[in-house]
């Protein structure tokens, strides 16, 4: 039986494929993941901006199936705007669903914080102007951001990956007050 611990709520841009596919599988029992999906076609900075105004109504309707946590999903859509976009997203989305929120971007910062990482190489499916962004942001973090580059990395490297939907994942686990082992890699566990 799904949802008898913890009912996860995921904010979705509309071209997404994989964010619920990963929730669902990488959720533990007794979670369940309701998704609300935002208008976004294309990736640029206007749609991103709009999409972001649509999150608080979309995190507002997922209320109604009593989620524990709100998970906004999107990186580049929660970084567009550098440090502080993230937490007012954030906040804006907790208010609008009555229950903590998490967005991808902090998300992310917070996962690689609790794995002690400072030197990091991001792969993207990101166009240049957003792979700048990413890396700014995470700059602008402490972290410093060693190269970014498209996909491509195939090779283990023998150190920890942090994707954004497992990250998000991970921070919206920890903030419904469920355990987080069943996210995959070294996250998992993490209270």
């Amino acid at each position: 039986m799904r949802g008898w611990r913890a009912r996860l709520g995921a904010v979705v841009p509309s071209s997404n494929t994989s964010v619920e596919g990963e929730f669902g599988a990488y959720a533990p029992d007794g979670v369940s993941v309701h998704a609300a999906r935002m208008p976004l076609e294309s990736v640029t900075p206007t749609a991103l901006d709009e999409m972001a105004e649509a999150a608080v109504d979309r995190a507002e309707s997922l209320s109604h199936a009593a989620v524990d946590a709100v998970a906004y999903a999107c990186t580049t859509g929660s970084l567009l705007h550098g440090p502080g976009f993230d937490r007012e997203l954030e906040a804006d989305i907790a208010e609008a669903a009555g229950v903590p929120a998490v967005a991808t971007a902090l998300s992310v910062k917070r996962a690689l914080r609790a794995l002690d990482a400072e030197r990091l190489i991001v792969a993207t499916p990101y166009a240049e102007e957003f792979d700048r962004r990413e890396a700014d942001y995470l700059d602008a973090a402490g972290f410093e951001v060693l190269n970014v580059d498209g996909l491509g990395l195939e090779a283990d490297r023998g150190v920890p990956v942090v994707t954004s939907n497992g990250a998000t994942l991970w921070d919206a686990l920890r903030r419904a007050g469920v355990s987080t082992a069943s996210v995959p890699g070294r996250l998992g566990g993490e209270r």
